[in-house]
């Protein structure tokens, strides 16, 4: 039993620690780990890659990965645990500092474009491969020309580099898009709260659950999508549909023990882009769910 609303609870208990400083060096820290555990990833890639290079023009002779066996499963153990614990830390440091804000998008374009800096780096130290063109049979000494495929995979030196670089970009910029548009999302929902927004409440009226599977074939509830009633100003019947990441909210959502208000700018009540929903009580600002999800 307590005499605290538990809305009230979990409202302080996100808001208590808005701009410690000691969570954003946290924050800093997890994108450090990323960055660094993605190098490592990119570097043992970039050994693998090699190998079938090698071995796909040439006769292979000793090799980094046939000198040193342990490498590769060292680089790639610390390489995924640490961008496990690394995104991990960053977004849950961040979030807290920024008072349940979702914080940017980062630490995939950078683990990204570490992952091809250290790629690209060892690309340079590929082992040589002698004669180029031609392939000597071991047995007989007889040449055999490259085809187009060994002239792609002798090039990779090259244009995978490229290929990575290109990638890096695109989703670096794909981040950027994104996070301008939750930006300029979280200033119009801060407007119509200050002023000129209408806020009614809201039925939820259909939830899709959204699940991932493991590799047991296990279904985990991952998220959900809501569609939620509402009357506007005038009188009208309207709904919306939004979509939350997240367990806890979604298995709420489907017992039917969430709440849902509605935020949305009267003057523009058919502009989708000015319609936020929130499914828990007392919202702070970061629990109202705009265009792209939350």
């Amino acid at each position: 039993m307590s005499t605290i609303d538990p809305a009230e609870s979990r409202n302080a208990r996100v808001t208590r620690h808005r701009g410690n400083v000691a969570l954003l060096w946290a924050a800093a820290a997890g994108v450090a780990i990323q960055a660094l555990s993605s190098a490592a990833v990119g570097a043992a890639m970039a050994l693998v890659v090699n190998e079938m290079r090698t071995s796909t023009v040439s006769v292979p002779e000793a090799s980094t990965l046939a000198a040193r066996p342990w490498l590769l499963p060292v680089l790639m153990f610390l390489g995924v645990v640490g961008i496990l614990i690394g995104a991990s830390l960053y977004r849950s440091s961040a979030q807290l500092y920024r008072g349940g804000e979702q914080p940017p998008g980062l630490v995939v374009p950078i683990g990204l474009a570490t992952a091809t800096v250290a790629f690209t780096a060892v690309s340079l130290r590929w082992d040589d491969i002698a004669p180029i063109g031609y392939t000597v049979d071991t047995w007989d000494g007889s040449h055999d020309d490259w085809g187009p495929w060994a002239w792609i995979v002798y090039r990779m030196n090259i244009w995978l580099p490229l290929l990575l670089l290109a990638v890096t970009v695109l989703v670096a910029w794909t981040s950027w898009r994104h996070t301008k548009v939750r930006a300029g999302e979280r200033a119009e929902r801060d407007r119509l709260l200050r002023r000129g927004g209408r806020r009614v409440p809201g039925e939820v009226v259909e939830v899709r659950l959204h699940h991932s599977t493991d590799d047991n074939g296990s279904k985990t509830v991952t998220g959900a999508t809501a569609t939620v009633r509402y009357l506007d100003l005038h009188e009208t019947t309207r709904w919306i549909i939004r979509t939350v990441s997240g367990r806890a909210v979604a298995l709420q959502l489907r017992d039917g023990v969430s709440a849902a208000e509605v935020l949305y700018d009267p003057e523009a009540p058919d502009d989708e882009s000015l319609i936020f929903v929130a499914l828990q009580r007392d919202p702070l600002p970061s629990d109202w769910i705009g265009r792209s999800g939350r």
